[in-house]
């Protein structure tokens, strides 16, 4: 029972001490004396005196003058610094600290400080008249304040000058203390002072005087207009520059596409698919089954609707054939049964997705050296410029933050000038890849100047906040350079001689298959039954396999001896078969990918009013002990 007390007592001991110490600040401001000077280029100076009493052993304080009035388009800057005792100013953006003292020296009891700057707050920004507002006190200070005196000279003697003192807690359009105004030669002195200021309490002065009375003073850094005429104007000479260059380093010739009955010599599916577009799909791939197929290499047969097994026909590709087409099949295969049979299981087993991925690069490393498709100096030219169509949003960006109160959000804009030409890129790359592959590219033209607009509406309405009164030529000039820019990098890949060649061939190839007429194929299958099946492959890569077999859905058409299955027979059959196919063993392939990898593959208080409050002006800021 006698613990439980004295455990009790000594609780409420710790508990009124804890109330006591926190009720007592490290220290108290016993007097202050603030004198303002006012600059007619608004650069103030001020001298700070004080006189701290300090409760608890301190090195010193933190003086921590405010700086920041984004709000208000002002941002003060604090210079020619002194003080009493040694000090190191320490910045934040938002504040100058002053941190008062040395760290091998302890404080107790009375310690007097002075020190003063000069606060340059710069052009004045209201209209009507000019203002000097300012917080003598600020209300960032832990201590109290029991007396503060003041002085303020204002270099100014005219009537129609007002002036306004306020303090107490923040936004309070009262004033307790006492203060008086006289004329001394040219200047008007306001003297006064108040007592008593709690922690977190203000002390502020306002001052109205007749516009442009400040002369001389910062004006906020706004290079805005004249970066945006640098920018546009380096902007039209990047895509000058690259116009120029695709002329000399990136312009092909426009194939001459004659009608050709054959695909050029030695060449696959797959090879075609690449020079005709540049890369290797799935339906590439997958069309050299029926080209296998054709050639008496594999049978397909379809057990179930889109249940497709190969069995294989030789034990290896001939030596003529180029080794990735020998690799390929043998990938193929290497699941395969006794009889040579495989299922698409077996392709999910074997990670046949990983093989797929090797015949894109096999094929791609087949077409160099002196099967090169492109020309060198034009791959340079097209890396170079595609990393220049994102300079004219780049150099927007900078632009607009040529403003000394420009929004932090100008990240948005920074994220636009990126994501443009990164899309018009990847959009150009692709689009022009098939150019010459289909009927009409009228309804890809309109949709890029739409695209464009789109873009140039987009880019003016983000601009416009962030940029007031921005001129339409701006946004209009970077977004068109950044789009022409990218156009010309997409297309400024040159065909080598050889590539110039095969390419003739190979869209000659696809003429013949597209525009040939049922009365041609009548002649051409008396000396070539299977003509059908020669060529069902190649149309498929060029996606017109459908269209290739609507041509003989009237002609007399051998059944091919490689296929057999669940479906009535025709020549439909195989092209709607070839979708089927092409999805079958890519969904398979891909769960190997799947099923290895434990995943799918990875493709200063409110506004101004004419009376002021208290802590509603510049300066004051606070201090703390250290």
């Amino acid at each position: 029972m006698k613990k439980t007390r004295l455990l009790c007592t000594v609780l409420l001991l710790f508990c009124a001490v804890s109330l006591i110490s926190a009720s007592e600040s490290i220290f108290d401001v016993k007097e202050a004396e603030i004198n303002v000077s006012v600059g007619k280029n608004a650069v103030h100076t001020i001298e700070e005196n004080y006189l701290f009493y300090y409760n608890v052993p301190s090195h010193g304080f933190y003086r921590d003058i405010p700086t920041d009035y984004s709000q208000w388009k002002v941002r003060a800057r604090v210079k020619n610094i002194q003080c009493s005792d040694p000090f190191s100013v320490e910045t934040d953006g938002s504040y100058v600290s002053l941190k008062i003292g040395e760290s091998d020296t302890v404080i107790r009891g009375y310690k007097e400080y002075s020190l003063s700057y000069t606060y340059d707050l710069g052009a004045d920004g209201n209209e009507g008249y000019d203002e000097f507002y300012l917080n003598l006190i600020g209300s960032s200070w832990d201590s109290p304040f029991e007396k503060v005196s003041f002085t303020v000279t204002v270099p100014y003697t005219g009537s129609d000058m007002r002036v306004c003192l306020t303090d107490g807690s923040y936004g309070s359009q009262s004033y307790s203390g006492s203060f008086e105004t006289y004329k001394s030669g040219n200047n008007t002195i306001i003297k006064g002072t108040t007592e008593n200021l709690r922690p977190g309490e203000s002390l502020t002065v306002r001052i109205e005087l007749p516009d442009s009375w400040y002369v001389g003073a910062r004006e906020v850094k706004d290079n805005r207009a004249q970066a945006s005429l640098i920018v546009c104007a380096v902007s039209v000479l990047v895509t000058l520059l690259a116009a120029l260059l695709w002329t000399k380093f990136g312009r092909d010739k426009t194939p001459i596409i004659t009608a050709r009955f054959e695909a050029p010599d030695n060449f696959t599916p797959l090879a075609t698919g690449y020079v005709a577009d540049g890369t290797v799909d799935d339906k590439d791939i997958t069309s050299m089954i029926y080209y296998w197929a054709d050639k008496g290499y594999l049978r397909i047969e379809e057990k179930k609707k889109d249940k497709f097994e190969f069995v294989r026909m030789v034990t290896e590709l001939p030596q003529s054939c180029l080794y990735y087409e020998r690799r390929l099949f043998s990938a193929l295969f290497r699941k395969a049964d006794e009889e040579g049979r495989v299922t698409l299981k077996d392709l999910q087993r074997s990670n046949f997705f990983q093989d797929m991925q090797n015949a894109r690069e096999d094929v791609t490393r087949f077409f160099t050296k002196e099967n090169r498709l492109t020309d060198m100096k034009s791959e340079i030219m097209q890396i170079v410029f595609s990393l220049a169509s994102f300079l004219p949003g780049f150099l927007a960006v900078v632009a607009v933050s040529q403003y000394e109160f420009v929004s932090e959000g100008v990240f948005i804009l920074a994220f636009g000038a990126f994501i443009t030409p990164l899309v018009m890129l990847l959009l150009f790359y692709r689009l022009f890849k098939k150019w010459y592959l289909r009927k009409t590219n009228l309804p890809i033209e309109i949709f890029i100047i739409a695209l464009t607009a789109s873009i140039i509406v987009i880019r003016y309405a983000i601009t416009s906040v962030f940029y007031e009164n921005c001129p339409l030529y701006f946004p209009l000039v970077t977004v068109l350079s950044t789009v022409v820019t990218a156009f010309f990098s997409s297309i400024m890949l040159r065909r080598s001689e050889y590539g110039q060649k095969v390419f003739e061939e190979i869209l000659g190839y696809r003429e013949f298959i597209d525009k040939v007429e049922t009365d041609k194929l009548k002649t051409m299958i008396e000396s070539d039954p299977d003509l059908y099946y020669h060529v069902l492959s190649y149309a498929i890569v060029f996606g017109l396999e459908n269209k290739w077999s609507k041509k003989f859905s009237s002609l007399n058409t051998a059944q091919p001896s490689w296929y057999t299955g669940i479906s009535p027979v025709d020549v439909m059959l195989y092209s709607a078969m070839s979708s089927r196919l092409n999805n079958a063993i890519r969904l398979n392939a891909m769960s190997s990918a799947q099923f290895r990898s434990g995943g799918i593959p990875k493709m200063g208080g409110g506004g101004f009013h004419s009376g002021g409050f208290s802590g509603g002006g510049f300066g004051g800021g606070g201090g703390h002990a250290w």
